[in-house]
């Protein structure tokens, strides 16, 4: 059994927070038990269902909070791995299933289907590296001491991680338009790229609605009306 941290820093949005810690806290994958952790800031409004491993975090920034998180779950129980999800993100069960038989000390999806809450349309960019859905191993989060990230990085944190690499160890599953590896779900504000970015951004790719069915049918059964008018 491969047992893996979820770590979900929260932005606001608690409705949507609430379904994607729901959506994990739910999820049954066959040699995998996940444990989700929602990392909120200190003084946070944010409601009082945010999972059964809350924890506060005393810094808005975001490699803070990454690092908050991911320190924790070594004190909270002996995990194998730590994964990263932000609190708009539902990654695929194929993920973690690959996850139990691979074992990878680093894992990162490429590509994500980028879906518009309030209007029920769906985009896919192909050249996207997710920041959502990275795993680390123990193995791995011992080399850096269960702070992979850089605690004053706000954007381009991702280059964090990738400093304790060892060759060949950047596993990357690259997800394409009719098989989802990570749906992002925009909602009318606060997001960190708000879905006028996405219809910007080059290769980006509408899905229909029978398309957008489907994507949301491989994420356990999802269902797009469920995901509207956050």
């Amino acid at each position: 059994m491969l047992n893996i941290s979820v770590v979900i820093p929260i932005y606001g949005r608690e409705e949507l927070a609430k379904r994607v810690i729901l959506y994990y806290e739910t999820l049954e994958v066959q040699g995998v038990n996940l444990t989700v952790i929602p990392v909120l800031d200190l003084g946070s409004g944010d409601g009082e269902r945010m999972g059964k491993e809350r924890i506060i975090n005393d810094s808005p920034v975001l490699g803070k909070k990454f690092n908050t998180g991911i320190s924790w779950s070594k004190l909270i129980a002996d995990f194998d791995g730590v994964m990263i999800v932000g609190s708009d993100d539902l990654i695929s069960p194929y993920i973690f299933n690959e996850l139990a038989k691979q074992e990878p000390h680093y894992m990162e999806i490429g590509g994500c289907h980028f879906f518009e809450s309030q209007t029920g349309r769906m985009r896919f960019i192909h050249a996207f590296n997710c920041g959502a859905g990275k795993y680390f191993s123990k193995e791995f989060l011992d080399r850096c001491y269960w702070q992979p990230y850089d605690d004053t990085a706000n954007i381009n944190v991702d280059r964090g991680p990738r400093k304790f690499l060892g060759s060949g160890e950047r596993l990357i599953w690259q997800s394409s338009k009719h098989i989802p590896f990570c749906i992002d779900v925009k909602t009318k504000s606060e997001n960190m790229w708000d879905f006028g970015w996405v219809e910007k951004a080059e290769q980006g790719v509408e899905l229909t609605a029978a398309e957008i069915g489907k994507c949301f049918k491989d994420m356990n059964n999802e269902r797009p009306e469920w995901w509207r008018g956050l």
